[in-house]
């Protein structure tokens, strides 16, 4: 999983919602730092098929060659942008509670859900063009905002697209043969 590279050149990301907004299509994507994560806390409670968890990524970075994102924020604020995309977001802690469930085929362990899902982000690094005249200033406001205001909502943001999260995961996830791993410890 690390690198993560985009098995195709062009990737559509989309966020329906009021307060979020955003069709992003990335070229060449590349994620790094996923595999490199500390776990704080784990708990498997096996009455409930669930992990209560605490995991931090000390620095996970995205690149893409290229990028668009039009979007907006509460219908007000536009977000447009098109260039390089270079992001790293520094000290990510996730938590909460995760229940799991055997996927259809009886394989792979997926995500049922998330309850009481957190973040925090302790710093995020933006080295994107927005339209060649406002990048310094705006990889600066992303520098000194993004991270503090994302941590101060994150119970609200997570609450909001907990779905889409697992959405992008389960997917994943479904690559792996690993039911039987979770089956020999719940019927044990």
């Amino acid at each position: 999983m690390d690198p993560f590279e985009f098995d195709y050149k062009y990737y559509d990301f989309y966020l329906p919602n009021k307060l979020l907004s955003l069709h992003a299509a990335f070229t060449n994507g590349v994620v790094t730092g996923l595999s490199h994560f500390e776990v704080l806390h784990t708990q498997f409670i096996k009455n409930e098929v669930a992990i209560d968890f605490c995991i931090n990524f000390p620095l996970v970075s995205f690149h893409s060659e290229n990028y668009e994102i039009n979007g907006d924020i509460y219908e007000i604020i536009p977000l447009l942008g098109k260039g390089n995309f270079e992001f790293e977001i520094h000290n990510l802690t996730l938590s909460g509670k995760m229940f799991l469930k055997k996927s259809d085929d009886e394989r792979s362990i997926l995500i049922e859900n998330i309850f009481y899902p957190r973040f925090s982000i302790r710093e995020i690094v933006s080295r994107v063009e927005f339209d060649k005249n406002i990048d310094d200033i705006a990889n600066l406001i992303v520098k000194d905002l993004l991270a503090q205001y994302l941590t101060r909502f994150n119970q609200f943001i997570a609450k909001n697209y907990i779905q889409v999260f697992i959405d992008v995961i389960n997917p994943f996830l479904r690559i792996f043969d690993s039911w039987r791993l979770l089956a020999s410890v719940l019927y044990d």
